[in-house]
């Protein structure tokens, strides 16, 4: 399933490698159920999936992507080990900036910090960053369910 160039540029290589084959929403649906993986020696966040070559009846890919899905991943990756970023980055700064409009809004830290489940140094960080930087673009489809509601 394709992605528009525009959408396709947006993605990290390793995720739109994977969209390409499985699609864009069953690539982040993959990311976000994965738990990462988090390197000693660099501290970057990373998905590691291995990607058995014949899919059994029960297995973890066809909980998270449904059957169909996990067997176009198997069909096109089997065998294989895939290194995929973890979106990491877009999901805090999402989380950042929803907090940071929630105090904008109006809505007592207090109440921000227990939804959100953060600090109120958190909560200052965040406010404080959302003045001090620009947005930067980020693709929506990465950022879609990392926050609660």
């Amino acid at each position: 399933m394709p992605l528009t160039n525009l959408a396709m540029n947006a993605l990290p290589d390793s995720i739109q490698t994977l969209a390409e084959v499985i699609g864009e929403s069953a690539a982040l649906t993959l990311v976000r159920a994965w738990p990462p993986t988090t390197s000693s020696t660099t501290g970057r966040h990373r998905v590691i999936v291995y990607v058995p070559s014949t899919l059994p009846d029960q297995h973890r890919l066809i909980d998270i992507l449904g059957l169909e899905i996990a067997q176009r991943l198997v069909a096109h990756f089997g065998g294989e080990l895939l290194f995929l970023a973890s979106c990491f980055a877009a999901s805090a700064h999402e989380r950042r900036e929803q907090i940071a409009r929630a105090v904008a809004s109006g809505m007592p830290r207090e109440h921000v910090a227990q939804e959100f489940g953060v600090s109120q140094t958190t909560i200052k960080r965040a406010v404080r960053g959302a003045r001090s930087t620009p947005v930067p673009a980020v693709h929506p489809a990465l950022l879609k369910g990392y926050a609660r509601a």
